[in-house]
Order: structure tokens, then sequence, then C-alpha cells
């Protein structure tokens, strides 16, 4: 037992010495077949460009600067769109117009309903006149 520990480090040693003579030992000649030619090579001279494009792509998620929530007072139909989505508008810029074909009829509407009143309370002023006027005469 003791004599196995001893040739241990004997063998390990020896080992070692056989796989550093291997690693050492001469390698086979290259042929001039395996040897690749030099390449040539041309120099040439720099010269400054005036300008030069230069193409760049980046990824990302665009956010707009400021959000709006447009609409209308009234509803309708759109006549006309000034502008087209990615567009810059300035403040107070059309953007498009409605049709107020329907509004303008409404509002024809509304000023013979307005003219009818004042007709109906110049008849109840008239009667009150007149009546008034009964009355005082007895």
């Amino acid at each position: 037992m003791e004599s196995s520990r001893l040739h241990r480090p004997v063998l390990v040693w020896v080992v070692l010495f056989a796989s550093t003579l291997v690693g050492c030992r001469d390698s086979e000649p290259v042929s001039q077949a395996e040897i690749k030619p030099k390449l040539t090579v041309e120099s040439l001279q720099l010269e400054q460009a005036e300008h030069y494009n230069v193409k760049r792509e980046y990824v990302g998620i665009i956010k707009a600067a400021q959000k709006a929530n447009l609409g209308f007072e009234l509803a309708g139909k759109v006549s006309e769109i000034y502008v087209d989505v990615g567009d810059r508008v300035e403040k107070g810029q059309s953007l498009l117009t409605l049709d107020i074909e329907l509004l303008k009829t409404e509002a024809n509407q509304l000023k013979a309903r307005d003219r009818e009143l004042n007709a109906r309370l110049d008849l109840v002023k008239a009667n009150l006149k007149r009546q008034q006027a009964l009355k005082a005469n007895g």
C-alpha cells in the first residue's frame, strides 16, 4: 500500500514529461503549394468630400408633443377637409367645414317662429288695450 503511494507521484511526472516531449517534436515541413502568395495592394490618395449622405434608421416610439381633442358645437356632415393626417397645423387654422344647409333651414324656421310669436304678442297687446278701453268707457 505504501509503495503505491510512492509510485503515484513518479507516475504523474513520467506522464507529464512524455506529453511535453510529444508536444515539442518537429512538425512536418509545409509544402510550397500550401503557402499562399502575397496579395498586391494599391494605395489611394484621400480627398476631402464636400458633402456626403448618411442613411440612418432608428427604432422607437413616436409621441406627439401636444394632444388635442377636437369637435364641433353642432353635429353635421363634413363638406370640405383642409388638412391630412400628419400635417402640421397652426392655432386657429380651419381643419374642415361642415355642410350648413340643414343649419340654415333650422335658422329660417326659428326666425319664422320668432315672427309668429311677435305677431301673437302684438295681437295680445292690442286686445288688452281694446279691453281696457271698453272697460273704461263702460
